[in-house]
């Protein structure tokens, strides 16, 4: 995993849980680009692969996030990721706190941080690494443990969402990437 991955997977996401079957609607700027989530899970981290640009746009036209989570540095576990058993996620803001590297190759340490918010079925996400800022926002469906994300505005590249595993209680949400990053969000 490199530096770039581990920034996609920052940039991972949240969800609430939809009844089974429903469709994810427009981002709060309205409109879609078009594009659904990726039922390949082994494709990569949520909003983790470039788009053909079509959905790229400038900061103001995806979010106003604040970046005013705090720094984190991953760590890394010799143990497999775990697996999500799912969970509703409330509205809300969320920051970042922790990014685990599961499996038996340890990563180097990347610093970073990230303020997720989830409004309905939409999500708005801000996040650095080093001296880069990443905002995105898209529609969000959660069913059982799998949560999905369809990406309909990104800056400053393009990406498309992707579905991982996820855990989720009233005050916090797991995130668990098919690459074995995890990552720990709490509600503020």
């Amino acid at each position: 995993m490199n530096a770039r991955t581990l920034a996609f997977v920052f940039v991972a996401s949240i969800a609430c849980s939809d009844p089974p079957g429903t469709e994810p609607k427009g981002n709060p700027d309205g409109g879609t680009d078009g594009s659904s989530a990726s039922e390949d899970a082994d494709a990569g981290p949520l909003f983790g692969q470039e788009s053909d640009g079509a959905a790229d746009a400038g900061p103001s036209h995806c979010n106003a996030l604040p970046l005013d989570g705090p720094e984190v540095t991953s760590t890394n576990s010799p143990d497999p990721a775990p697996v999500g058993v799912g969970g509703e996620i409330a509205d809300g803001t969320y920051v970042l706190t922790a990014v685990v590297a599961h499996g038996s190759n340890p990563q180097p340490p990347i610093t970073g941080r990230g303020t997720f918010q989830v409004r309905g079925p939409t999500l708005s996400v801000v996040q650095s690494l080093g001296a880069g800022e990443l905002r995105a926002s898209g529609s969000l469906l959660a069913t059982g443990n799998a949560l999905s994300t369809t990406v309909v505005c990104s800056y400053p590249i393009g990406a498309k969402g992707q579905t991982v595993s996820y855990s989720a209680t009233p005050s916090e949400l797991r995130l668990y990437a098919p690459d074995g990053l995890e990552q720990v969000l709490a509600k503020r």
